[in-house]
C-alpha cells in the first residue's frame, strides 16, 4: 500500500463518484478504478459499493475513511515539520551556560531568538566556561563560551567574538569603596572575598587568586559560595567583596555596586567568544550564531559605570 491509495479511496469517498474523483486526481477513470481494486484487495474488506448512480462508503469504508484521513494529514504535518527543521524553525538547541559573565549578553540574544524562532526549544547546560570548547568538540552542546583565546586552538571549532569584559570590585552599596571613583590594590589587603563556586567549579575563586597575586595583595581570604544570587546577597550585607565584571552593575538596580580597580587594563579585561563546530550544517545552530553575531554588531565593549545590581 502507498500513500497515493489513500488519497484515490479519499478523493472517491469525498466526491461518490469515480468520473469526479478521476478527474480531480487528472486519472483516467479506469485506472482510478483499478487502483482502488488493489487497495480493497491488499486490505481484505470491501470499502465502496457501487451503482450506477454514485459510489456508497461500505461500514469498513467508512472507518477506512477516517483513518485514512488522519494519515494523510499526519503525513503532511511530518512533512511540515521536516521542512521546518531543516529551515531551523523547529527542534533543539543546547547551550553552554556562561553564568554570571552571559549576564550582558545571553539574555538579550535569548529574548530575540524565542521571538525570531518560537519552536525551537533552547536548553542550557551548566558547564564551567572553561569546559565549553571541550564540550562543543564533543557534541554535548551545540554552542558555548570560551574566555579569552586559549581555548580557541582547536581545529574543529569556528568562533566569534560577542563581548569585552571589565572587572571591577563589587561591594556593597553602604561600604566605603562605594563612594571611590577608584580603588587600588592597596585597599584590597585584609579584605574578605566571595567567590562563585557553580557546580563546585572553583575558577572564580582561582581568577581572583591570581589577579590579587599580580598585584602583591597580601593575606587574601577567599569563600566560596554557591551561586550568583547567594554572591550578591553576601555582598550586599557586608560579609565580603568579590571581583567581577561590570556587567553584573549593569544587569538591574540593588544594593551592590561595581568600582573600577587601578591597574593595568589587560589585567582586569578579557573577550568572551561563542565557539561551534565548523562543521556543523544546523541551521537552528547557525540561525543563533547570526543572532549573537547581530548583538556583538550592535553592542559596543561592556561599558563601565557604577549602577547598582539587586541582591534578591
Amino acid at each position: 500500500m502507498e500513500l497515493r491509495h489513500l488519497r484515490y479511496f479519499v478523493a472517491v469517498a469525498e466526491n461518490q463518484s469515480f468520473r469526479r474523483a478521476a478527474d480531480r486526481l487528472h486519472l483516467t477513470r479506469p485506472a482510478l478504478s483499478k487502483q482502488i481494486r488493489e487497495l480493497e484487495e491488499e486490505i481484505g474488506v470491501r470499502l465502496l459499493d457501487r451503482t450506477p448512480a454514485r459510489v456508497v462508503l461500505t461500514p469498513a469504508g467508512a472507518v477506512y475513511l477516517d483513518e485514512a484521513r488522519a494519515i494523510l494529514a499526519r503525513t503532511e504535518m511530518a512533512g511540515s515539520l521536516a521542512r521546518a527543521a531543516a529551515a531551523g524553525k523547529r527542534g533543539e538547541l543546547i547551550v553552554g551556560e556562561p553564568g554570571v559573565l552571559g549576564l550582558k549578553f545571553l539574555t538579550p540574544v535569548l529574548t530575540s531568538f524565542r521571538e525570531s524562532f518560537p519552536h525551537v526549544e533552547v536548553t542550557l547546560r551548566e558547564i564551567p566556561p572553561s569546559n565549553h570548547a571541550a564540550a562543543v568538540e564533543a557534541g554535548e552542546i551545540q554552542v558555548g563560551f570560551a574566555v579569552g583565546d586559549a581555548q580557541l586552538n582547536r581545529a574543529a571549532l569556528d568562533h566569534i567574538s560577542v563581548v569585552r569584559l571589565r572587572v571591577g570590585v563589587a561591594v556593597a552599596q553602604d561600604h566605603p569603596f562605594a563612594r571611590r571613583a577608584l580603588v587600588t590594590a592597596a585597599d584590597l589587603a585584609g579584605q574578605r572575598f566571595i567567590c562563585i563556586s557553580e557546580g563546585g567549579s572553583l575558577e572564580h575563586a582561582q581568577y581572583v587568586r591570581d589577579r590579587l597575586t599580580s598585584l602583591d595583595v597580601p593575606g587574601v581570604r577567599i569563600r566560596n559560595v554557591a551561586g550568583l544570587r547567594s554572591l550578591l546577597t553576601m555582598i550586599a550585607s557586608g560579609h565580603g567583596i568579590s571581583l567581577l565584571p561590570d556587567t553584573i552593575a549593569s544587569s538591574a538596580e540593588g544594593d551592590v555596586v561595581v568600582v573600577p580597580l587601578q591597574g593595568d587594563s589587560g589585567l582586569f579585561e578579557f573577550e568572551m567568544f561563542a565557539v561551534w563546530r565548523k562543521r556543523d550544517d544546523s541551521r537552528i545552530v547557525r540561525n543563533f550564531v547570526r543572532g549573537l553575531r547581530s548583538f556583538a554588531q550592535r553592542s559596543p565593549s561592556a561599558a563601565g559605570g557604577r549602577q547598582p545590581v539587586s541582591a534578591g
